[in-house]
């Protein structure tokens, strides 16, 4: 469960109807956490994008997805549709729509002779509020366009709130509500799916509980690991970090938050 977006690569998290349990009361983890964008660590992911000829991409990251770079609406895997208008070799617009209404746009622009990237993203939440989020990227090796492997060097993101409550006996319900997004886990090795109106058919999440401040979760879509995360709150119970390692990627992505009184 992660925040980032590229493209629409989304945000994770969860509302719920629960039943509270002595402990679960007592858990670190429950309470309202908000990112703290300047403590991201998001430096030296990779992503590549392929040119298939016939206006065809395809973007491996950490959420691999195909692109039609052709101008007229095309089915979004998360719902919805994109459409790309290429207002020149150096800067394509994303346009993104829900039932005919337009969600996004996320702004592709390349500078110094293609050697570097910028993705402007701004999306309109399920609740209505704006969300922002700004990469800059560095060419790796070779590549002609938007073609080739690109290095994230900085992050700009909007703040969110993540909210974690008690589920059953031994369990917890998470939920980004701008969003709308939840999950309900219990700690017990078996897959649960991911829900809410921006989630992939088939994402789903398992998680361990190691101790009282630890937490061990996997992602996999269609039963295919994507990530695999690490939660931990501060012995205050002050600050919670997730640091998530993406199938394919050399180094992690780390979010803090902080608990909001």
């Amino acid at each position: 469960m992660t925040f980032h977006f590229r493209g629409l690569r989304t945000l994770l998290f969860v509302s719920a109807l629960v039943t509270v349990s002595a402990y679960a009361a007592d858990d670190p983890f429950v309470g309202t956490w908000k990112l703290e964008p300047n403590k991201i660590q998001f430096a030296g992911q990779v992503i590549e994008i392929k040119d298939l000829g016939g206006n065809r991409y395809v973007e491996n990251g950490s959420t691999p997805r195909e692109y039609i770079a052709a101008g007229e609406d095309h089915p979004f895997p998360r719902g919805g549709t994109y459409s790309i208008d290429k207002e020149s070799t150096d800067r394509w617009v994303f346009t993104y729509k829900h039932d005919g209404s337009v969600t996004g746009h996320n702004v592709w622009t390349l500078s110094n002779g293609g050697q570097q990237f910028k993705l402007e993203l701004k999306r309109t939440m399920a609740d209505g509020s704006l969300y922002t989020q700004v990469e800059s990227l560095s060419r790796v090796g070779s590549g002609s366009g938007f073609a080739g492997k690109w290095q994230t060097q900085t992050v700009e993101v909007t703040p969110l709130n993540f909210v974690i409550k008690p589920y059953g006996n031994n369990g917890l319900a998470f939920a980004t509500p701008s969003s709308k997004e939840h999950q309900e886990m219990r700690f017990d090795g078996k897959d649960y799916p991911d829900l809410g109106p921006d989630v992939r058919p088939g994402d789903t999440s398992c998680a361990k509980r190691i101790d009282q401040h630890t937490i061990q979760m996997t992602k996999k879509l269609n039963g295919k690991v994507t990530s695999t995360q690490e939660w931990v709150v501060s012995p205050d119970g002050m600050t919670f970090t997730i640091t998530s390692y993406a199938t394919g990627q050399t180094k992690p992505i780390v979010e803090v938050f902080a608990k909001q009184m």
